[in-house]
């Protein structure tokens, strides 16, 4: 538990030290042959989509992260919920579960250049 916890950390401070800006995404490179995924990522989009129509008080923590992992682009589904034990999924381009953080911890040293791509209007984690 204390090491989960301390993924979460990690990337929570990974997550936090990028910023998205409306409308400015800056994509980075390999970005699974598209311009924008969020947009353009089927299986991202309705999962996006999907959190948007929840009335859940809870998702205000919930973003999606964009970063780099041994040279591909992932996706990293990940929160700042001080009342939460979760684990952090990382998906692929074609939206294939790779591997969860806390049951891999030393794979968060390999992942870089995390941005969050997606978070809720709500948005309830502190931004640095």
């Amino acid at each position: 538990m204390k090491r989960l916890f301390l993924v979460a950390f990690a990337i929570s401070i990974m997550a936090f030290s990028c910023e998205k800006e409306e409308g400015n995404f800056e994509p980075l490179s390999n970005i699974c042959s598209v311009k924008n995924p969020v947009e353009e990522l089927g299986w991202l989009k309705e999962e996006i989509q999907s959190r948007e129509r929840t009335d859940s008080e809870i998702y205000k923590y919930f973003y999606i992260l964009q970063a780099e992992y041994n040279q591909q682009t992932v996706f990293i589904y990940d929160n700042c919920c001080p009342m939460c034990s979760s684990v952090t999924p990382v998906y692929n381009c074609q939206g294939k579960l790779l591997f969860y953080l806390s049951n891999k911890p030393e794979e968060s040293k390999r992942i870089k250049n995390a941005k969050i791509i997606w978070k809720p209007n709500n948005f309830a984690c502190p931004e640095k």
